[in-house]
């Protein structure tokens, strides 16, 4: 993000001159009609390639079989095949996809504290919950207001500089609801923890939060909320403890869940509003 890039171009598009300084990096100008999306260099070239999991299996085990199934889990709609070829995986698709099982698979080495596999930066590979250290800047009362109409991206420029998270906003779906960085809006909060200011604040504009990190928070509209299915890795002292962490967010809605006992966490996939239940249920059985 600090990179500086220079320019040059006659005749050329907008996309065309990004991609030239995007290929050396890696990634590409998605055009999506009303704007533009940065992703990997050919992540939807069709590959296969063969992963070896021997280390995430039973000491002794040579059947990735068990492998497939915590992926076809916490992956389902994954468009990729994926088959057990010994202790390794068999995996045919997108290349977006293959980044998907592989990022995965390192998360799960860093939460057993096993050795890494790939290059992929270790600092990235998330293996506690984003809402871990977030609730503690969340659970922090907040007194502001706006009584002027003021740009929505100043407001969250403030909230940013008062929280000291950084607050990522999903333009793109705003302007579904027609909210720009200029449209303007009043609003007031008095002595509310910030986890409630910001839910009713964006509730008036059919926006919701979700954390992205244990650090970062993005701003999204609520049916792209939603839609979002994000994986994280959440803490119990005991199969015990898993059990009635399972049980308990059954409850409470739809959600993909898999306990690993090497690292004492259960995985889980589900929105915005799985993972608050979640952290929740895990803050209540580690008191």
């Amino acid at each position: 993000a600090d990179q500086p890039i220079t320019l040059r171009g006659v005749g050329q598009t907008i996309g065309e001159l990004l991609n030239q300084v995007l290929q050396p990096l890696r990634l590409e100008v998605v055009d999506e009609g009303q704007g533009f999306r940065l992703s990997r260099l050919g992540a939807q070239r069709e590959k296969q390639a063969t992963y070896r999991v021997d280390d995430l299996l039973p000491t002794g085990a040579r059947d990735a079989t068990p492998m497939v199934e915590l992926l076809a889990t916490l992956l389902p709609e994954l468009p990729a095949r994926i088959d057990a070829d010994g202790a390794s995986l068999q995996v045919s698709g997108p290349a977006a996809a293959h980044m998907k099982v592989a990022i995965l698979c390192e998360r799960l080495r860093k939460a057993r504290k096993l050795g890494p596999r790939s290059r992929y930066p270790e600092p990235l590979l998330q293996v506690k919950p984003s809402l871990a250290t977030l609730d503690t800047v969340l659970q922090r009362t907040t007194t502001f207001s706006f009584v002027e109409f003021t740009p929505l991206a100043e407001i969250v420029d403030h909230w940013e500089r008062t929280t000291g998270v950084t607050i990522l906003v999903d333009w793109a779906s705003l302007a579904d609801n027609d909210l720009r960085p200029s449209t303007t809006l009043a609003c007031s909060v008095n002595d509310r923890p910030w986890g409630e200011a910001l839910d009713s604040t964006l509730a008036e504009l059919n926006l919701a939060w979700r954390a992205v990190d244990p650090s970062t928070l993005q701003i999204t509209t609520k049916p792209a909320a939603k839609a979002m299915q994000t994986i994280e890795f959440y803490p119990v002292a005991t199969p015990e403890d898993a059990s009635r962490f399972q049980r308990e967010l059954a409850t409470l809605g739809a959600a993909n869940t898999v306990y690993d006992r090497p690292s004492q966490t259960v995985l889980v996939r589900g929105t915005i509003t799985t993972h608050r239940h979640a952290w929740q249920i895990a803050s209540e059985l580690a008191e």
